[in-house]
C-alpha cells in the first residue's frame, strides 16, 4: 500500500481563503498567471513547468513547480495541514477528491481539491521544530522531518476534544503570531550567521547584557572553556562561570561533557 503523504496548504498570505478551506472544504491555492485549467498540460514536471512559462511568463518556477504538486503529486486519502492564522491553529484534514478548476472563480483560488477536515489543534501543543518545519513560506509543500509529530498528535486530538484551547482574542492571536515569527526568525539568523567561533563573544555580549563581566578566550589555549563570566570587576570572586560553546544542530555526546566538567572548580 502506497504510503499516505503530509501535506502543508496556506490560505493565501493573509487567510484570504479561508471561507473555502473551512466553508465549502476545498483546499485551493491561486496562482492566477497560470492560466486557467492546468490538468491537460504534460505530466512530466519539466514540460509542464515549460507549458505553464509559455503561456504566462510572470509565473515563477516555483509556483509552477507547486501546481504540479497538486495536481499530480497530491493523492486522494493524503493528509493535509492546515495553518490557520486567525486564531493560531493546525487544521488536519484528508484529501477526498481530485483536482478541479473552478471556472467561475478563475481568479479567486480556482486550483481545487475536495477535503475533510478531520481534527484542529492549538499551534501550542507542537515542538519547535515542528513549527519550524511548517512555517515555509511555500503555498504547498509536503511535510517531512516531523510527519511522525503530527500524525500522533492529530490522531489523539481526533479521540480527545479537550486538546484545543478556547479561541483567543483577535488581537492577542495576532500578538503571538508576531513573537513566534520574530523568535523564529532570530533562531534561523543564530543558526546561519553565528555558526563556529563567531558564537563565543555573541554569548559573551549576552552575558555583558545581562549584567556579567565576561569575555571569549578565544586565541588563548582555553581548555575547552570558550566564555568566561563573572559578576565582579576583578574575576576573582565566586560565582565565576565557565562556559563551553556548541554551534551544532546535533546532541553533545557524554564524553563531551564529561571532559568540559573536569574543568570545573
Amino acid at each position: 500500500m502506497e504510503k499516505r503523504r503530509i501535506w502543508a496548504v496556506r490560505a493565501g498570505s493573509f487567510g484570504q481563503a479561508d471561507h473555502i478551506f473551512l466553508g465549502l472544504n476545498q483546499i485551493a491555492i491561486s496562482f492566477a498567471e497560470s492560466g486557467g485549467d492546468v490538468s491537460r498540460l504534460p505530466a512530466a514536471r519539466s514540460a509542464f513547468r515549460d507549458a505553464v512559462s509559455a503561456s504566462h511568463a510572470s509565473t515563477a518556477p516555483t509556483q509552477a513547480n507547486q501546481l504540479f504538486r497538486f495536481l499530480h503529486e497530491m493523492r486522494i486519502g493524503d493528509y493535509v495541514i492546515y495553518p490557520r492564522k486567525s486564531d493560531r491553529t493546525l487544521h488536519w484534514g484528508e484529501v477526498t477528491g481530485p483536482y478541479i478548476f473552478d471556472r467561475e472563480r478563475s481568479n479567486e483560488f480556482a486550483h481545487r481539491r475536495g477535503v475533510e477536515w478531520l481534527a484542529k489543534l492549538s499551534r501550542d501543543v507542537f515542538s519547535q521544530g515542528a513549527l519550524y518545519e511548517i512555517g515555509s513560506i511555500l503555498t504547498l509543500f509536503e511535510v517531512k522531518s516531523f510527519a511522525s509529530e503530527f500524525l500522533r498528535k492529530f490522531a489523539a486530538a481526533s479521540q480527545d476534544s479537550g486538546l484545543l484551547p478556547e479561541e483567543e482574542d483577535m488581537e492577542e492571536a495576532a500578538a503571538r503570531d508576531v513573537s513566534e515569527t520574530t523568535r523564529d526568525f532570530i533562531a534561523r539568523r543564530i543558526r546561519t550567521d553565528l555558526k563556529g567561533y563567531p558564537l563565543e563573544p555573541f554569548v559573551a555580549d549576552l552575558f555583558r547584557a545581562m549584567g556579567y563581566q565576561s569575555h571569549a578566550t578565544r586565541g588563548v589555549r582555553d581548555d575547552g572553556i570558550d566564555v568566561i563570566a563573572h559578576k565582579d570587576e576583578l574575576g576573582i570572586e565566586p560565582p565565576i562561570i565557565k562556559i563551553q560553546v556548541k554551534a551544532q544542530e546535533s546532541n553533545i555526546a557524554a564524553d563531551v561533557v564529561k571532559a568540559f566538567l573536569r574543568h570545573g572548580p
